[in-house]
C-alpha cells in the first residue's frame, strides 16, 4: 500500500490525532476485506466481555488494544465524533452527518484506513492468522459512527459485517460506579446537546432511539439495517453456562451470523463461564451504590417516559430490574430472532 495512505491515516490536522502503528503494517495491507464483526456499545455495557468471548470462540482480533481492549487503530476516527454529532444536534443521524461535509469526508477516510490496518493487524497478530480468517474488533465509541461505518464498508469486499451493539439495563449504566464510565459521555453529549436534564438517562434514550429503526432512528439506513444486531449483556452473563442455556443459544446465533464454524464445546463453555463470573455486576445485583441511590434511579426511569419505548424495544422491564421479550426484532434471542431479521431486508 502506498506511503501516502499512511500519512492520511496518521494526521488529520485538528480532527485526528497521531498514533503509533506497528512498523511495516501499512505497507503489508493487501486484503481489502470487511471485518466480519464490529462490537460497540454505550458506557460500561460489557463490550470488553463480548470481545473476549468472540476471541475465545474463534474470531481473530488485532492485539493492538488499550486496557479496555478497544482497538487502538480506531482512535484517530474517534477524534472526529464531536464534529459529526454537532451536525446532528447530538443524535447519530446519517442525514445530519452528511450535511457536515468536511468532517464527514475526513472521518470517512480515517475509518477506511482504520479498518484496513485493523484487518491486517488481526491477520498478523491473531492466533488464527489467515487471509480467510473470520476477524473483527471492539471499539466502544463506534456506536456514534454507525453512518460512517456503513459508507466505509461499502468500499470493501467480503461478507456483510455484523454491527453488534451491546445493550445493558439503563439502571446499571447510569448508577453507582458504572456511572463513572458513562459520565464523560453524558457530560459531553448531554450538556452540549440538551438531552432531558442533561442526564445519563436522556443520553441513553437518545442514542438507542437513533439506533432503532422501530423508533424512527436513521443511524442505519435502507439495507444497512440488516447488519444491525443487538445482544443484551445480561443474556450472556446471567444464565448458568450449561448445555442448552440461553447464553449458549445466543452465542451460537452470533457465531452463525459471522460465518464462524461451530467451536469445540469446551471453547463455548469456557468463554461463557468467563462471562458468568461477572453475573453479580448485572441487573442490580451489587456494586451500584446504596439502596437510596437505586431507588432514585428506579424512580428516574419510571418518570422518564421517553425511556419506556427504548426499554420495551430492548426487552428491559420498566418498573423493576428484569428482562422481558424484546419488541425489536434486532435483539438476538435464543431462537435467533435478531439473526432472522436480516432475511426480511433486501441486500
Amino acid at each position: 500500500m502506498p506511503n501516502a495512505f499512511k500519512s492520511k491515516f496518521m494526521d488529520f490536522g485538528d480532527c485526528s490525532s497521531r498514533i503509533d502503528v506497528p512498523d511495516g503494517l501499512v505497507d503489508a495491507v493487501s486484503h481489502q476485506t470487511r471485518p466480519h464483526i464490529i462490537i460497540a456499545g454505550l458506557g460500561d455495557s460489557g463490550t470488553r466481555g463480548v470481545r473476549d468471548l468472540m476471541d475465545a470462540v474463534g474470531v481473530g482480533m488485532c492485539s493492538c488494544t488499550n486496557p479496555s481492549m478497544d482497538n487502538n487503530l480506531s482512535f484517530p476516527v474517534h477524534d472526529c465524533v464531536d464534529n459529526l454529532l454537532a451536525g446532528g444536534n447530538g443524535v447519530v443521524s446519517m442525514k445530519a452527518f452528511m450535511k457536515a461535509e468536511e468532517p464527514w469526508e475526513r472521518t470517512l477516510r480515517a475509518m477506511k484506513a482504520s479498518m484496513l490496518l485493523t484487518g491486517e493487524c488481526a491477520r498478523r497478530t491473531s492466533r488464527r492468522a489467515s487471509p480467510h480468517s473470520v476477524w473483527g474488533y471492539k471499539s466502544q465509541r463506534h456506536i456514534y459512527l454507525v453512518p460512517v461505518i456503513q459508507h466505509a464498508l461499502a468500499s470493501l469486499s467480503g461478507p456483510r459485517t455484523l454491527m453488534l451493539l451491546v445493550s445493558r439495563d439503563p439502571r446499571d449504566i447510569c448508577t453507582g460506579k458504572v456511572h463513572g464510565a458513562a459520565g464523560a459521555e453524558t457530560e459531553m453529549l448531554g450538556r452540549a446537546y440538551g438531552y432531558d436534564g442533561s442526564s445519563c438517562l436522556g443520553w441513553y434514550s437518545a442514542m438507542w432511539t437513533s439506533m432503532l429503526p422501530e423508533l424512527g432512528g436513521d443511524a442505519f439506513q435502507d439495507s444497512a439495517a440488516a447488519s444491525l444486531a443487538i445482544v443484551r449483556i445480561e443474556d450472556l452473563v446471567v444464565p448458568v453456562p450449561e448445555k442448552g442455556s440461553t447464553s449458549e443459544h445466543i452465542l451460537k446465533c452470533i457465531m452463525r451470523r459471522v460465518h464462524l464454524a461451530p467451536s469445540h464445546r469446551k471453547k463455548i463453555q469456557g468463554g461463557l463461564a468467563m462471562m458468568h463470573a461477572y453475573r453479580t455486576s448485572y441487573l442490580g445485583m451489587g456494586g451500584h451504590g446504596n439502596e437510596r441511590h437505586l431507588t432514585n434511579i428506579g424512580n428516574g426511569v419510571e418518570s422518564h417516559t421517553e425511556m419506556h419505548g427504548v426499554m420495551q424495544q430492548l426487552g428491559y422491564k420498566v418498573d423493576e430490574y428484569g428482562l422481558d421479550e424484546p419488541a425489536s426484532a434486532r435483539v438476538i434471542t435464543p431462537e435467533c430472532k435478531g439473526e432472522n431479521m436480516r432475511r426480511h431486508i433486501k441486500n
